[in-house]
């Protein structure tokens, strides 16, 4: 077998990529901005090194995915599937548990999942649309 053959490490080429995809791309980018700059303000706090070390995973994560996003890798699809499917459970649990103020996070968490889940998406990132046969 070829390398990138199942294409999750050669860029989607000759496809149009989605303005939602272009969108979160971005979003992601500055998410993972912004979450590495809480990280540098941490480093003046006494936190376990754990605390730092997976806030820091996390930053680059999603600066990651927003690069992938921007490249059309199958790789970025997954990690977005995973953040925001990871992120709509934490959501709901604190809804639950705590506030209803995450009723937010959890409605924007479900659009994303939803979005790139779509036909037109999972297809730019070169993602199966139904079950191998």
């Amino acid at each position: 077998m070829e390398a990138g053959a199942s294409g999750s490490q050669q860029p989607q080429q000759g496809r149009k990529r989605p303005l939602g995809v272009t969108i979160l791309a971005y979003l992601y980018l500055f998410s993972g901005i912004f979450v590495l700059g809480m990280v540098q303000a941490m480093m003046a706090e006494n936190l376990p090194a754990e605390t730092f070390l997976a806030w820091l995973l996390y930053g680059v994560a999603l600066m990651a995915t927003g690069v992938g996003f921007m490249y059309g890798m199958k790789w970025a699809w997954w990690l977005a599937v995973v953040n925001q499917s990871l992120s709509a459970l934490i959501m709901l649990v604190l809804t639950v548990i705590n506030d209803p103020i995450w009723l937010f996070g959890l409605f924007i968490s479900l659009v994303v999942l939803y979005y790139v889940l779509r036909p037109h998406v999972k297809e730019f990132f070169g993602v199966e649309a139904g079950p191998s046969k």
